[in-house]
């Protein structure tokens, strides 16, 4: 029997029970209601029981059975146990703390992968500032938004994301097309196609039943112009860690850039915003760079919470200490109320990047607390080659102030 009889059996068990009903109410075999065998067995009060009661079961059993098809509808494409947790992500997730990261890179993604076990309100703002790479070459030949931090974002928000990878970062080998990724090249024609690319990456989103949402920062490609040390100008994301040495200075070359409306909503129903990790000037301060966006984080009552990298960056943030990158972004959104940071870093990993000329980032905890900011200081290495976030700590560890923030309020 399929789904439309089952339903017209339902109705029809709702209408026998709506006899039943009318009966009950309008007999005047009694004025109180009376449960002995005698007053059941006789004529009139039996056939209203009847009504009542068959009328009541059969809706039941077409209700029961409209549920059974619906549920093998659902659940025929999934493995066993799949069916309980994507209804755990659709009533539990869903409904959990709303969370908005800033910032780019492997490092957003990084995190967007251990926060997405945790709530599916999740809105990442990525920069749109990249000049290398495949993104780099559409941008210079046709001045599209740079695809290449919103299509990692986009695979690591994946319910299923080892098919989104094998999908989107594909890279082709051959041909004109050599070196560019088929999740670049259709995030390109999507912003062709469509004036707001925000909403064009939502329907993406909803297309691969993404666990969050991907918005970029601005509307058009914008370029980053940073001063070294030594007072070298330098201009373009991918130029700026090539000379060695700090940046001291970060600024826009487009005047009165406009972020998106999507980004501003995203802040605006906030609970937690979180900064990093990834590169502080050019994958985060580079956002913050946006005046409106800056603006509207000042005024959020949301948490602000900034993951501090673990390492120093070559061309970038030579010799600089944890608190020098928080007082970069404090400097631009006001105030931070948590940073996290790692514990320590491998002897392995140390002596890795020391041919790099690279180290772990430095911190002092009674600085920290001097400045009204709670540290949070616990191992998020994993244990691979180099020095990366694990996903799975990140997550756990930013829920867990999630909660504490709902509290005091």
């Amino acid at each position: 029997m399929n789904i439309k009889r089952w339903t017209w059996l339902a109705l029809f068990g709702l209408i026998v029970f709506s006899f039943g009903m009318h009966g009950f109410l309008v007999s005047n075999i009694d004025k109180e209601l009376s449960l002995s065998l005698m007053s059941f067995l006789m004529e009139e009060v039996f056939f209203t029981n009847l009504f009542l009661i068959g009328g009541f079961f059969i809706f039941i059993l077409g209700v029961y059975r409209i549920n059974q098809i619906l549920i093998r509808s659902v659940s025929k494409d999934l493995k066993k146990g799949q069916l309980a947790g994507k209804v755990f992500v659709d009533q539990v997730l869903s409904h959990r703390m709303s969370v908005t990261v800033i910032g780019g890179g492997h490092g957003l993604s990084t995190l967007l992968r251990g926060l997405k076990k945790w709530t599916t309100n999740i809105n990442a703002v990525v920069t749109v500032a990249d000049s290398g790479g495949s993104s780099g070459m559409l941008r210079d030949e046709f001045g599209s938004i740079p695809q290449g931090d919103i299509r990692n974002c986009l695979v690591a928000l994946a319910e299923n994301e080892s098919f989104m990878e094998r999908f989107f970062q594909y890279r082709f080998k051959k041909g004109k097309i050599k070196g560019h990724s088929l999740g670049n090249l259709i995030l390109f024609a999507l912003s062709e196609q469509e004036k707001n690319l925000a909403k064009g990456i939502g329907d993406i989103g909803k297309a691969f039943n993404l666990m969050g949402s991907v918005i970029p920062a601005a509307n058009i490609p914008l370029t980053l112009i940073g001063e070294k040390e030594n007072g070298e100008v330098i201009e373009g994301e991918a130029n700026l860690p090539k000379l060695d040495g700090r940046i001291f200075n970060l600024r826009l070359k487009e005047k009165d850039v406009k972020p998106t409306l999507e980004a501003i909503k995203a802040i605006q129903d906030s609970d937690l915003i979180i900064f990093g990790p990834g590169s502080l000037f050019t994958s985060v301060i580079a956002n913050l760079l946006i005046e409106d966006l800056s603006n509207e984080i000042k005024q959020s009552k949301a948490c602000k919470v900034y993951i501090s990298n673990m390492m120093t960056q070559n061309g970038e943030t030579n010799d600089m200490s944890v608190e020098d990158h928080m007082f970069e972004i404090i400097s631009k959104i006001g105030k931070l109320d948590y940073i996290i940071l790692n514990k320590e870093v491998s002897e392995k990993q140390k002596k890795r990047y020391a041919e790099r000329g690279v180290a772990p980032l430095k911190y002092d905890l009674i600085n920290l607390l001097a400045s009204g900011v709670k540290p949070i200081v616990k191992r998020f290495t994993n244990e691979k080659k180099f020095a990366h976030h694990d996903p799975d700590k990140l997550g756990k560890c930013i829920y867990e102030i999630a909660k504490k923030w709902r509290k005091k309020k």
